[in-house]
């Protein structure tokens, strides 16, 4: 099942706010209560180990999906004059114009992060490999 379903009551944009993943992120247990020494729990766990294997699950998640995609796109379409739908339609549009494509400004940190390392490491080696060759050259003996 889609897990995004709140993008069924947004206005269309230069982007897809939201992507739909073909498998969940997160998946959450079902579970039913019933009273102690209940008479249902057994037969109600006899009718549920079989619901996975047959596809019910599946099926119902899939239900509930088609049920708000519809209803939330129907429910959209109904406000179009309604003081609801103009505040989220010029929010909207206020966060398409914003919208910009990263630049280097926006990156600077994480070459910082990465490349002040790496050049005091690759210092580092090349000092230890020049004092070494020094070293080995003088048998032992440093020579300035």
């Amino acid at each position: 099942m889609p897990l995004a379903i709140w993008g069924n009551v947004t206005l269309p944009g230069a982007f897809k706010p939201m992507v739909i993943l073909s498998k969940p992120a997160v998946t959450f247990p079902i579970g039913f209560a019933f009273p102690k020494n209940s008479i249902l729990t057994d037969t109600f766990n006899l009718v549920g180990k079989y619901w996975r294997p047959s596809g019910l699950i599946r099926k119902w998640n899939q239900d509930v999906y088609s049920n708000f995609t519809r209803s939330g796109k129907s429910w959209m379409k109904s406000q179009k004059d309604g003081e609801l739908f103009k505040k989220i339609d010029a929010k909207w549009r206020n966060i398409q114009d914003n919208v910009k494509p990263f630049r280097m400004e926006n990156v600077i940190a994480a070459f910082f992060i990465w490349g002040v390392p790496l050049l005091l490491s690759g210092a580092v080696f090349s000092w230890e490999t020049f004092f070494s060759k020094i070293i080995s050259e003088s048998k032992g003996h440093m020579k300035l």
